[in-house]
């Protein structure tokens, strides 16, 4: 489903993108290092600016279990029934340090760079036992069955424009990246979309600092000192000699522990984090009037959302 797999931008790919940072040209002028940056090390979770206008996990469930039950009745109107799409649950929120390539040391000494391979679809079940028809009903490929006219764009169209109902689409430029949504958009995946742009744009600026250039020459160099040669933590983490199968090999897990060892040593994540933040309220500010527009848009969108939700079961 269309409107499913937009949700995500590719959090590990922006990761790459924020610590695959320059090292030519090594500063000569001795590095800011931060007071405090915006982790929470009890919870394993870092706090950026942009963080405060993501949907909240409320919201996030209330717009999906609408979605759900749209794209449901569609399908039960078109007379297949079977195999509908769960009711989702609330989903908590998890540790945010995988973005930055940072992970427990036992996990790093159990699994190496395991983590950072993988990459999660939560409807891929659900995807696995869908048959050709019923995809086809539901990206609207199939425009008539059983008698009965498909919706313009299949059943997630039909669910996306019932819960967009009363608001427009928009294009969003950010930084010179142009934003479209199809008609199989929902709003969490516009949201998304959007804000992980934005974290993009930001995490592409903090490569060209030079705080964060001279911390990963610092972790660069403590890692030398370990016996391993890597110019960033993405070099690193991306060595084609990684396994790509279950169990990592023993040089995999020595140079991740002694990755997470040099990320602690030289302080890393709190450069990073410090640098980005900074970048983030930039964005912020410039971007504040398109952040108004869909925090508007949000409220109609919820509005739809609880309507159907109790309108009738999925």
């Amino acid at each position: 489903m269309k409107n499913l797999t937009q949700r995500s931008i590719g959090t590990l790919a922006l990761a790459a993108a924020l610590v695959a940072c320059s090292t030519e040209g090594k500063g000569s002028q001795e590095r800011h290092r931060p007071e405090h940056a915006s982790i929470d090390a009890k919870a394993e979770h870092v706090n950026r600016p942009l963080d405060r206008y993501f949907l909240s996990p409320q919201d996030v469930l209330q717009i999906r279990k609408a979605e759900a039950s749209l794209t449901n009745r569609c399908m039960r109107n078109l007379h297949y029934a079977s195999h509908p799409l769960p009711m989702p649950r609330l989903e908590h929120e998890e540790s945010n340090l995988s973005e930055f390539l940072i992970f427990p040391v036992s996990q790093a000494r159990e699994h190496g760079y395991e983590v950072a391979r993988k990459a999660s679809d939560s409807d891929t079940e659900w995807k696995s036992r869908a048959t050709r028809t019923q995809i086809a009903l539901l990206d609207g490929t199939l425009r008539q069955y059983k008698r009965k006219t498909v919706p313009k764009g299949g059943c997630s169209a039909f669910a996306a424009q019932t819960l967009m109902r009363g608001t427009r689409h928009q294009r969003i430029q950010i930084d010179g990246m142009s934003i479209t949504h199809d008609a199989s958009a929902t709003p969490d995946g516009i949201f998304d979309t959007v804000l992980s742009a934005m974290r993009y744009s930001t995490a592409v600026k903090s490569d060209s600092d030079e705080r964060v250039k001279s911390v990963t020459e610092e972790w660069s160099s403590c890692m030398q000192k370990a016996g391993f040669h890597y110019a960033s933590p993405a070099e690193a983490a991306t060595d084609s000699r990684w396994s790509k199968g279950n169990r990592p090999t023993k040089l995999e897990t020595s140079v991740a522990v002694a990755d997470m060892k040099c990320k602690k040593e030289v302080r890393y994540l709190d450069t990073v984090v410090e640098v980005q933040s900074e970048n983030e309220r930039n964005m912020a500010a410039e971007q504040s009037t398109t952040l108004k527009s869909l925090q508007k848009d949000l409220k109609v969108w919820l509005s739809n959302a609880r309507k159907e939700v109790n309108r009738q079961p999925a």
